[in-house]
């Protein structure tokens, strides 16, 4: 369990401020503004960290209640 929770927070928490690094190296009249102001890409890492745990947090409640109804056999 622990470890589907550090794969979705490593995984949002990287690919939000790297598609937002990328964008804004390939579109670089749009949003080369982005990359004077650093600070924005922690901002979005740690929103990602927390969106993505509270994903996790759901799709755990969800098997929880799939479980208890007999609707998945998997041991996940």
């Amino acid at each position: 369990m622990p470890n589907r929770l550090l794969g979705n927070v490593i995984f949002f928490g990287t690919a939000a401020p790297l598609g937002l690094l990328i964008a804004a190296y390939g579109l670089k009249d749009t949003f080369a503004w982005l990359l004077t102001m650093p600070w924005i890409f922690a901002v979005m890492g740690i929103a990602s960290c927390i969106t993505g745990a509270i994903g996790w947090w759901l799709g755990e409640l969800v098997i929880k209640q799939l479980k208890r109804a007999g609707k998945l056999d998997a041991d996940i």
